[in-house]
This record gives structure tokens, sequence and C-alpha cells, in this order.
């Protein structure tokens, strides 16, 4: 319905909003699928971290099952990308490590635990 509006008062004076606004410059991630030991299957505890190559490394980003009251993080998570990683490390829970290499344009990776069989 165009034209119609929300105003809204999140902390401060009240503002008017006419729809979402689209982000233009938004890059889409890398998503991580993890297959964990039998004991761990969605690999909860595993840190992750994108290797670009050069010895630029990105966040290490940790798998946790839940953030806060009432409330869990995704067990799939995307992390962002400054350009196409060559690879993806993974420090599993127990300290075994994994490391998948990434094609170029890839959005989405599985990495399966050396545990798992």
């Amino acid at each position: 319905m165009k034209g119609a509006g929300v105003l809204w008062k999140p902390m401060g004076p009240p503002r008017f909003s006419d729809g979402p606004r689209e982000n233009l410059n938004a890059k889409p991630g890398l998503r991580v699928k993890l297959l964990g030991p039998s004991w761990n299957l969605p690999g909860i505890g595993a840190a992750i971290r994108l290797d670009y190559g050069a010895g630029k490394l990105g966040p290490v980003r940790e798998v946790h099952a839940g953030s806060g009251y009432l409330s869990q993080d995704s067990l799939l998570p995307i992390l962002g990308t400054v350009t196409n990683p060559q690879s993806l490390t993974i420090r599993w829970p127990g300290g075994a490590s994994t490391t998948v290499p990434i094609e170029a344009d890839v959005r989405e990776v599985i990495a399966k635990s050396p545990e798992n069989h």
C-alpha cells in the first residue's frame, strides 16, 4: 500500500518511516554448515575462521547454543567476506582442526569433523 507509513519512537523524538529500506551495498556472506561428531552434531563450541591468503585472516566466530535468556544463535553461521576467501579453518571441541578449501563465489560450505563417521 503506497503512502502508508509507521510512526515510531524508539528512544527519542517520534519519527516517521514509509517502509523498509533496501541495503543496496549489502554483500552475501558465506554460510557454514558444521557436521560435528556423534555427541555434538551441530558442532557447538567450534571456532571458525576465514583465511584470505597472504597472512590475512578473518575474525574467529564460535558456534554457541544460546546467548541469553530465551534466545539462541543460529547453528548455521554466516560469515561476512571482504574478498573471496581461500579456506575456512575449524577448531572443533576436543581440539581437532579441519581446513576446508573454498572455491571462488561459493556461498555455502559444509565441514565435517574428523570424528564424524
